[in-house]
């Protein structure tokens, strides 16, 4: 197993996890996943539901698809939902394509931007949560032409400072312990490190097998990924209209990040840490409607 880039740590840090206890469907969806074939031949996962205006939503690590179930179900009544599994994660297969070279490189802002053409659909309300999060700033920025808005979920986004020991130490013990087949307990490890301790243990046990199913994405970042490094000069430029949303005893919560962005729209959601959208989904959902109802 490759050791984690120090970008990588930057990102891969802010997971998609929950201080609490929530319902995880693990079968949710499945019947009626579909699949984009990538221009590098990799297959990528999504589900849609629904009709109306495109709302696209991204994940973060050690997470899929299904982690938006509770966001799927009340949007789909207005809107068009799209949430994809980024590579490694449940279902897909891990980050290579069986035609793609060890040297060749991806990167799931790219992927995200091709399945958003594919579908043909035009601008659509992009939607991220952590890592989710700095690939959807990535698109904005590049990209916008193809965003209606932009929610921003506690998105991590790289800073180039390399983290500190404490970080390091933590991420080279989890790689190590999932190197040797210990992928359970190094799951365990990272969702307590980013939520404090007993965090994996409070999950259902349909919630910690979802995890589990997606360790890989833990070190994904080492076989070849190209991660995003917008810089806050660049998140200045982003015209795309912005609600920027964070848990109210998020150790995330004001970061630093946020200043970047030109004027936004800013919300905290009560009662919610990292795991925004499933700590609080009632008032997640309320606030994402009543900004999608503004633009």
């Amino acid at each position: 197993m490759k050791a984690l880039s120090l970008p990588s740590l930057v990102v891969v840090m802010s997971v998609s996890i929950s201080a609490f206890a929530q319902e995880c469907r693990l079968d949710y969806g499945q019947a009626d996943l579909k699949e984009l074939r990538l221009s590098d031949d990799y297959r990528l996962a999504y589900l849609e539901n629904g009709s109306g205006e495109p709302v696209v939503l991204i994940h973060g690590a050690v997470s899929d698809y299904r982690i938006w179930q509770h966001q799927i179900e009340n949007l789909r009544r207005d809107y068009r939902v799209i949430a994809l599994s980024l590579r490694a994660s449940f279902p897909n297969s891990l980050s290579r394509s069986p035609t793609t070279s060890a040297a060749e490189k991806w990167s799931d802002a790219d992927d995200i931007i091709e399945l958003i053409e594919h579908l043909n659909v035009g601008r659509v309300h992009l939607i991220g949560h952590s890592a989710g999060g700095g690939f959807a700033v990535d698109i904005a920025v590049r990209r916008p032409d193809l965003l209606r808005t932009l929610i921003l979920e506690e998105p991590a986004v790289g800073t180039g400072e390399p983290p500190p020991p404490e970080i390091l130490n933590v991420f080279g013990s989890v790689i190590e312990r999932i190197g040797r087949g210990e992928t359970s307990a190094a799951v365990r490890d990272f969702i307590n490190f980013a939520g404090g301790a007993g965090s994996f243990d409070s999950q259902s046990a349909e919630c910690q097998q979802m995890m589990v199913q997606n360790a890989a994405t833990i070190s994904i970042t080492s076989s070849g990924q190209v991660l995003p490094t917008p810089t806050c000069a660049t998140a200045g430029t982003i015209q795309t209209p912005v609600l920027y949303i964070k848990g109210e005893i998020s150790p995330l919560r004001d970061s630093p990040f946020e200043m970047c962005l030109p004027p936004h729209d800013s919300v905290t959601i009560s009662n919610a840490s990292h795991g925004v959208h499933t700590d609080n989904s009632r008032q997640f959902n309320e606030e994402v409607r009543a900004f999608l109802g503004r633009h």
